[in-house]
């Protein structure tokens, strides 16, 4: 801890929020956008803005993992170089030691990493963050390596150790400074825990209580929201204590998966498909959220990015996939090495 005192609360700086505290520059853009009054044309208005696309919760290896809708995301991103990406965890799935059927678990995990890194390879560079969710965490928990996340980012050419994206640790969120021209906006990003694909408001509230940011960003609950929280703040301004009234917004980040068996089976809410995208603008204090369902559907059904080439995984990967790599028994390969044994056996029985 450091003995600093704040401008406007008592208090400390703690040195491991510096650790998990990240800058962001976003490349802005501008639209010219038209306000209207009872359906009549008043005036245009020039808006500048940056623009940033959190996306998570993907599933890979599910059997109800929407692949055309993640194509969709893809085309977008594609063809606006400006929006950048936060990785919000659940990037793969990982069903090994929970108590649910496993059936829903349809591709080996190397598979899966593959997938992934095919698909978010042309777009690393844009790739600002990477959280843990709770999949890479049981992961880690039955392989003992907590290298996983790292490894993942070098696979899309990303060093984590000179800056060029940050890798979080299992269980933890991340602070992140938005700057959009002179603008800045804080934000909180978390993957959170298991009960809060239940209570996702209040987890959202809790996480909004304790962490006075502009924004608050929860993945997990595989649902959408955008919801403002106004609330009354005692701040220091030009030297004098002054009551403000301040509004943070809650976000959650959706899915890109239908509805899994082990949801039905415990009632929980129904999925709700897609990323949002948020608008940080640059010439006034003010957030915009949209995601590809409510805006810009024809990515969804122009049939998103062509399938792309796999990448083969490096060695590291390789090697950190092997003690654990669970993969699905090839029916072709038994019914071959079940001919060869008889064979072998009738030999020896001559």
């Amino acid at each position: 801890m450091k003995n600093q005192i704040l401008d406007n609360i008592s208090g400390v700086v703690l040195d491991a929020d510096f650790e998990r505290m990240i800058d962001i520059d976003l490349p802005t853009v501008y639209s010219i956008e038209t306000k209207k009054c009872n359906g009549n044309k008043m005036f245009r208005e020039k808006r500048t803005y940056g623009e940033f696309m959190f996306i998570g919760d993907i599933h890979y290896g599910n059997s109800v993992f929407c692949r055309n809708v993640l194509n969709g995301y893809l085309l977008y991103l594609r063809e606006n170089p400006n929006v950048m990406i936060g990785l919000m965890g659940d990037i793969l799935e990982y069903g090994e030691g929970t108590n649910y059927i496993r059936e829903d678990e349809s591709t080996p995990i190397d598979d899966q990493i593959q997938a992934f890194v095919s698909d978010f390879k042309p777009f690393a560079k844009r790739v600002k963050f990477i959280l843990w969710g709770n999949h890479e965490e049981r992961y880690v928990k039955n392989s003992k390596s907590k290298n996983l996340m790292r490894v993942l980012a070098l696979e899309l050419g990303l060093n984590p150790d000179n800056g060029e994206c940050y890798v979080a640790e299992p269980q933890r969120g991340l602070f992140v400074n938005f700057k959009s021209g002179n603008k800045v906006y804080g934000a909180y990003v978390q993957h959170s825990k298991t009960n809060a694909k239940i209570n996702q408001d209040m987890q959202l509230q809790r996480a909004g209580s304790q962490n006075i940011t502009a924004m608050i960003v929860h993945g997990h609950t595989h649902r959408m929201a955008w919801k403002p929280r106004t609330f009354r703040i005692l701040e220091t301004l030009n030297g004098r204590p002054t009551n403000v009234v301040r509004r943070q917004y809650l976000l959650a980040t959706g899915c890109f998966l239908k509805y899994p068996s082990y949801a039905e089976a415990g009632s929980m809410p129904y999925t709700e498909v897609g990323a949002p995208i948020v608008k940080f603008y640059s010439d006034g204090n003010q957030l915009e959220e949209y995601d590809l369902t409510n805006r810009y559907r024809e990515y969804l059904t122009r049939g998103g990015i062509a399938a792309l080439p796999r990448i083969p995984l490096s060695d590291n990967m390789v090697s950190l996939l092997n003690p654990t790599l669970n993969k699905q028994p090839n029916p072709t390969t038994m019914i071959q090495e079940s001919q060869q044994g008889r064979e072998k056996e009738q030999r020896g029985n001559v």
